[in-house]
């Protein structure tokens, strides 16, 4: 009975949370929903998650597809997750959720840059599998929670992150929706620059330091020429590593979004223009056009 009690009141919460976000930019219903659903019954099954949470997705965990693994992993990683991690995790859905207008004004900006309109896109955070801090589709733009707030950042910080997240991949939607592209088998330097370009106009937009990018900054200072130089001896070539997706102690991790953004930035500085970059339709030409 106890059991039952708590699932119905794990529904009411859904719906009481979907119908919450349903006319707003940022959609945390999903976080909100998977908390009281592990507090109400800290022994759930697999079954019940998928029930009471995959099955009820507002649309998040469907843009994340395959990463979203099974029921089974997510309740094995859900488990694991300590106490105080939760009540980060649900500090952190809380300071989403106020980045609302902070995400219009966002999109807006975007749609003015890009003479693209941005409407209708949703932003979602969601519990993930713990593979993929944020993503996004040609309509919404995912934050993994349980990646991006697990520390216990203060309010001004974790916010100003989450407007980097926010703004960095409400860009790859305007990648999708505006590339011309029918063959999406990037080489490493088409991919770097996607996500490099991302990272430089969400520092335009933000009018002040990428903070996602900071140790990667850091590792570059007066290291710029050699980097570069580094980076083009392989960059028409689908092996990524060590630039993209690898952990290697030489550099941090995914130095290809560094190098991304210096080509994307001298490339607008020499007088790209930044549809350019959001179309991509020749990144060796972006590059040359660059100067680097």
């Amino acid at each position: 009975m106890k059991n039952i009690l708590a699932l119905l009141l794990i529904s009411f919460n859904w719906l009481l949370y979907a119908n919450q976000w349903e006319s707003k930019s940022i959609d945390t219903s999903a976080v909100n929903a998977l908390t009281t659903l592990v507090q109400a019954n800290p022994a759930f099954s697999a079954s019940i998650l998928e029930e009471h949470y995959i099955d009820k997705d507002t649309g998040g965990l469907a843009i994340l597809g395959s990463r979203l693994t099974t029921p089974e992993n997510l309740k094995s990683l859900y488990s694991s997750i300590k106490e105080e991690d939760w009540s980060n995790i649900q500090h952190c859905a809380s300071y989403l959720n106020d980045l609302d207008e902070k995400a219009t004004s966002i999109r807006s900006k975007l749609a003015k840059l890009s003479n693209t309109s941005l409407s209708g896109v949703k932003i979602y955070g969601v519990m993930g599998a713990g593979n993929t801090a944020a993503t996004a589709s040609p309509t919404g733009v995912v934050l993994g929670l349980e990646l991006i707030c697990l520390e216990d950042a203060q309010e001004t910080s974790m916010k100003r992150k989450l407007e980097d997240y926010i703004t960095h991949e409400l860009v790859h939607v305007l990648q999708f929706r505006l590339t011309k592209r029918t063959n999406f088998n990037f080489n490493l330097l088409e991919i770097s620059l996607l996500e490099g370009s991302a990272d430089y106009i969400a520092e335009l937009i933000a009018g002040t330091a990428y903070t996602l990018n900071d140790d990667r900054a850091e590792f570059g200072l007066g290291k710029n020429r050699q980097l570069i130089t580094d980076f083009k001896a392989t960059m028409l070539s689908s092996d990524f590593s060590p630039w993209l997706y690898t952990d290697v102690d030489s550099m941090p991790r995914d130095m290809g979004y560094w190098v991304g953004y210096q080509i994307a930035k001298a490339y607008v500085e020499n007088g790209g223009s930044i549809v350019d970059l959001l179309t991509m339709e020749n990144a060796e030409v972006i590059l040359k056009k660059s100067a680097l």
